[in-house]
């Protein structure tokens, strides 16, 4: 007794326990101001010799002796104390977890990891404890599997009734954690389970279709099919508050999160449930049909993940899921609503993170879909001002967008904008061929010389003079595009390459092409003898590929004028009206279209239109090729358009007397072709010629348009019809010769003549060069 400053009380007495709790805590709260002094440790080690024997005595004082190590750092000691509570109660949950916290400050990973796993053992339950493992397991990679084991474990045990509201946010960060582990471990659909788990814990238990009910109706959708959740486009403010909508109760609290004894709990759960929610809608578009086993047969997943954004969204407002709701909405559908949506969406992310480029982009894209160039042309301007775009996509997206402007800026004839822009998607882009070609198109329109410079005796240096010299030099804008178009050419000439071979050879391919034609048909024979040449020689064949679709095109031809001979013999004229050909499955059989070889890919427009080859310094041959590679990308798409039928268009009847001659144009209005052309269609000598006209332009109200139209036996306005609707309206009027008004001019469509819906088709007038086969 004489090393205690007081006199103990004897464990009988009725105010022992209320004494030594006082004591105890007395002892600590002073060790809160100043180290614990070695006379009080001499004192709780004194009285806990005293009371020695008095075991639940002993383990309060060892307990209260931990404390006080823990709280100065003195790990070994607190180690020490646990384990002399252990040796007298082995079965202490609260010494066993102590001594495993201690192990883990001191840093002694095996015995931390032996005795946490004792705890877990011996209580699966204690979800405090699970977490704090778990917590402190996870920052080690090397333990992934260890924390997956002991989440399995522990949530084995997980109650199936309603959780007491003290564990919830215990057992909801337990089912989190697990669920962003089998991510990891690529086990999505286990991932789901716990991530639907964490869901129905904030949610108190309520199914996942009477949630969704409670959300549709709840924004007003009350007559809609319970199995088809409705496309539902809020407006950012509405989501932000869509919590306090659905649990107006519990002044927007998730009804599993009542019993969260602290505002930093609420704040964490409810960030759970964010990051749940968010993996749910990503899962929705990764893994539909893991996904379709939790919801039944309710759909669409598309409206269900934006449901479920917008729930994120009002949880956690963060840039991020601003700006996942708005490519949501772009991705479902281009409605001006949902664009607009998408727009506030963007805006509320921009300004949480005002330095996201790629936000900046889309934020421009939506607008220029809305048609608001001038708040387009705004974001650009902010974007400039941020110097520099390092990402290699960005600069992409960011210099189409300056090409956009530039565009827009010249179809109104605001060409100082319109050079602006188009200069600005150059410098950024410098070796990209379509905003060299804008650019320089752009000064030419202007008559701005500067820099131009030229090919062969004469050039443009960058201060507008001409200058002459005695030989042939290659100077400025001009270079950088015949650089262009010779990269273009020569690319182009593997279009295709090894083709052949991979048909079979050029007689197998041929047999397959020309398998509806006869072995006598003189275009048989002419690419057969060709082929057995070529087989003898060692060829290095450029430009494959077109080849291939040139020679598709002439058996079309042959096709269908052996389907003439066919139905109606060699005449070129009846006295009488002949019936046109029903097409039958018999007939589609025999004269099939000719189809393109498997793996052979559409071909890539040349960078240089043909239209503005006139305005560059390129030779006949460079034009020539443009015009070819343009054929051919048109031609490829004549073949495989998806609305073809699986035979040639069958031919017309023969003219009875009259000839039918259909014209194509975009400028049946004010337009100089127009200017030209207006009195040739009705000039045409009616007892010979029937004209029909095809105009892919509205009316412009203009003289020329009215004059055109009378000279016209047939006029149709097809500025809104599809390229299937106009071909099958020419098969449908029996036009026996179609002219192209267009080549390659602005508002043509050159695919109503590649899918070939008449037997002899020319152009004229439009396109002052060739069309390169087309």
């Amino acid at each position: 007794m004489s090393d205690l400053p007081y006199s103990p009380l004897l464990p009988n007495d009725p105010n022992f326990w209320a004494w030594l709790d006082a004591l105890l805590l007395e002892i600590l709260m002073q060790h809160q101001a100043v180290p614990l002094s070695r006379q009080a440790l001499n004192h709780l080690s004194a009285l806990n010799n005293y009371y020695n024997g008095f075991t639940d005595i002993q383990v309060k004082i060892y307990g209260a002796l931990a404390q006080a190590h823990e709280l100065s750092g003195n790990w070994l000691e607190a180690i020490n104390a646990h384990r002399n509570i252990l040796a007298l109660r082995p079965d202490n949950i609260d010494a066993m977890m102590g001594l495993a916290k201690c192990y883990n400050k001191n840093g002694d990973k095996t015995q931390f990891l032996s005795t946490s796993y004792d705890v877990i053992r011996t209580k699966p339950t204690n979800w405090e404890f699970a977490n704090y493992l778990t917590d402190a397991l996870t920052n080690d990679p090397s333990l992934f599997q260890e924390v997956l084991d002991v989440l399995n474990h522990v949530l084995q045990h997980s109650p199936n009734a309603p959780i007491k509201m003290l564990d919830v946010g215990f057992i909801q960060s337990l089912f989190y954690r697990r669920a962003q582990l089998k991510k990891r471990n690529n086990d999505y659909f286990g991932a789901l389970i716990d991530c639907f788990s964490v869901l129905e814990i904030a949610l108190n238990g309520k199914p996942l279709k009477s949630f969704l009910d409670d959300i549709i109706l709840c924004l007003g959708f009350s007559n809609y099919d319970p199995n088809q959740v409705p496309f539902i486009i809020l407006p950012v403010n509405d989501s932000l508050r869509l919590l306090d909508l659905l649990f107006p109760t519990t002044n927007g609290l998730f009804p599993g999160h009542l019993g969260l004894s602290s505002q930093s709990d609420i704040r964490l759960a409810k960030k759970q449930v964010f990051g749940i929610l968010y993996e749910i809608s990503s899962a929705f578009e990764s893994h539909p049909k893991e996904c379709q086993y939790f919801l039944s047969d309710v759909a669409p997943l598309s409206s269900i993940s934006l449901l479920f954004l917008y729930l994120a969204c009002a949880c956690y407002p963060s840039a991020q899921i601003f700006f996942e709701i708005a490519a949501m909405l772009n991705k479902i559908s281009s409605v001006t609503a949902c664009r607009q949506a998408a727009i506030g969406y963007l805006g509320e992310g921009i300004q949480l993170d005002p330095k996201n480029v790629d936000a900046y982009i889309n934020l421009a894209d939506c607008l220029y879909n809305d048609g608001n160039i001038t708040g387009m042309t705004e974001v650009y301007e902010k974007l400039l001002s941020f110097h520099m775009i390092s990402d290699e996509n960005h600069l992409i997206r960011f210099a189409f967008g300056c090409c956009y402007i530039g565009d827009i800026a010249k179809l109104t004839a605001t060409w100082s904008n319109a050079l602006l822009y188009y200069k600005r998607a150059h410098t950024l882009r410098p070796n990209d061929p379509i905003f060299l070609a804008s650019l320089t198109q752009a000064n030419t329109h202007v008559c701005y010389w500067k820099d131009r410079g030229g090919i062969g005796y004469h050039s443009v240096d960058s201060n507008g003079n001409l200058n002459r010299f005695s030989t042939v030099q290659k100077s400025g804008q001009m270079a950088l595009v015949a650089d262009i178009v010779e990269k273009a050419i020569n690319d182009g000439a593997k279009f295709g390459k090894g083709i052949i071979e991979k048909s079979g050879g050029i007689l197998a391919l041929l047999t397959n092409l020309c398998s509806n034609l006869r072995d006598d048909d003189k275009s048989v024979k002419f690419f057969k003898a060709k082929a057995a040449k070529w087989r003898n020689q060692t060829l290095n064949l450029k430009n494959e590929g077109g080849w291939v679709l040139r020679v598709i095109h002439h058996i079309m031809r042959r096709i269908q004028h052996k389907w003439y001979v066919d139905s109606y013999g060699d005449i070129t004229q009846s006295p009488h009206a002949l019936p046109p050909i029903n097409v039958t499955p018999k007939l589609r059989s025999k004269y099939q279209r000719p189809l393109v070889p498997p793996g052979l890919e559409q071909p890539v427009a040349t960078p240089i239109q043909p239209f503005y080859t006139f305005i560059y310094d390129l030779d006949p041959r460079q034009v020539r090729i443009i015009c070819h590679r343009t054929a051919l990308n048109i031609a490829y798409e004549g073949c495989t358009a998806s609305w073809l039928d699986t035979c040639v268009f069958p031919p017309p009847p023969p003219p009875s007397p009259r000839l039918r001659v259909g014209y194509v144009s975009s400028d049946f209005k004010d337009h100089p072709l127009a200017h030209l052309m207006q009195s040739v269609f009705g000039m045409h000598d009616r007892n010979i010629i029937e004209v029909y006209c095809y105009s892919l332009s509205p009316n412009d109200g203009s003289s020329y348009r009215v004059k055109i139209e009378k000279g016209a036996d047939k006029f149709y306005d097809c500025h809104a019809w599809t390229t299937e609707s106009i071909v099958k309206q020419i098969v449908h009027d029996n036009i026996h010769i179609l002219v192209n008004l267009n080549g390659y001019t602005a508002g043509d469509r050159n695919l109503i003549f590649a899918a070939r819906p008449a037997p002899i088709q020319v152009t004229h007038m439009g396109f002052a060069s060739s069309l390169g086969g087309l």
